[in-house]
């Protein structure tokens, strides 16, 4: 489970007071965030509405999904803790993902994955089941990691949005600019920090 720092903790309590939500709900919410690393959560809480779904970019889904006022404040909520999330102490980033795009990297360094740190900020990254992803543009570069294991694959010219499905391994898939990619329709250049 993540850790809740102080300094986090004060700022989920302040977040719950002005959006006018309990704690523990702001709290559940903020974790199933850091699950979706930053960019997707899944939560399920009745004070807002039941079951439902947030992705960076605009998608909400909440359980009770004629009540507009109600998404608007998740809406608002979820902002608020995108910040909280990306404000966090360095100390608590994993290493799954780059924390800051602009901070001067030494270009031997790595993620614990074997990423050199140097490709910068995904602009794409999420998990679905057991699987975590992150596409690294500038690089031109998919890490898909499982369990202990990771792949990173060349995406070519393709610009991957996100996952699209995952009912298994060989059938996960992604978006780009041309539609649909198979992951297996990549080639792999990286296994677990080991280039091929």
């Amino acid at each position: 489970m993540p850790t809740i720092t102080p300094e986090i903790k004060a700022n989920l309590t302040a977040t719950a007071e002005r959006q006018g939500f309990s704690e523990s709900t702001v709290t559940d919410l903020y974790l199933a965030l850091v699950r979706g690393n930053g960019t997707m959560a899944q939560f399920s809480s009745p004070e807002v509405g039941g079951a439902g779904q947030w992705m960076r970019g605009g998608m909400l889904m909440v359980g009770d999904m004629f009540n507009n006022n109600l998404k608007n404040r998740v809406g608002a909520l979820f902002n608020d803790l995108v910040t909280i999330y990306e404000q966090r102490p360095i100390a608590e980033v994993a290493t799954f993902v780059p924390h800051s795009a602009n901070a001067e990297v030494d270009p031997d360094a790595k993620t614990s994955e074997g990423i050199p740190l140097a490709w910068g900020q995904p602009s794409s990254s999420g998990s679905q089941n057991d699987t975590r992803y992150a596409y690294y543009p500038q690089a031109r570069r998919l890490l898909v990691a499982r369990n202990d294991e990771s792949w990173v694959y060349d995406t070519g010219d393709h610009q991957i949005g996100g996952v699209q499905q995952q009912n298994d391994w060989g059938a996960m898939t992604f978006t780009s600019q041309y539609g649909t990619v198979n992951l297996n329709s990549l080639p792999v250049v990286m296994k677990d920090g080991k280039p091929l």
